[in-house]
């Protein structure tokens, strides 16, 4: 799964506007053949200045598959999201959940 694909299924999964989602590549994390996908961080920001980060693991990827573990993280992101932004840390730093599967 490529990182174009990601950010198009985060932008068809209609987040609020007041959010802004963003990924990057944790490094360390990889898994052949789902390269773009295993590892990468999800970064939620509020209008308000707050928001958390959701790691997506390679056991996560390994055990759904790309397709669906992408769609599980998008519901984790959700979740989380309904339960309010947290302010961030000292020193601006994202409070960071990890998806590792079931």
């Amino acid at each position: 799964m490529t990182s174009q694909e990601i950010q198009a299924q985060l932008e068809r999964a209609d987040f609020a506007s007041t959010l802004q989602i963003s990924t990057y590549r944790e490094e360390g994390e990889q898994i052949e053949g789902h390269n773009d996908l295993a590892g990468t961080v999800f970064r939620v920001q509020g209008e308000g200045g707050g928001g958390f980060e959701l790691l997506l693991t390679d056991k996560a990827v390994k055990m759904y598959g790309a397709g669906p573990a992408l769609t599980l993280t998008i519901g984790q992101l959700k979740k989380h999201i309904a339960q309010g932004l947290p302010a961030l840390e000292a020193g601006g730093v994202y409070q960071r959940l990890t998806f590792v599967g079931d």
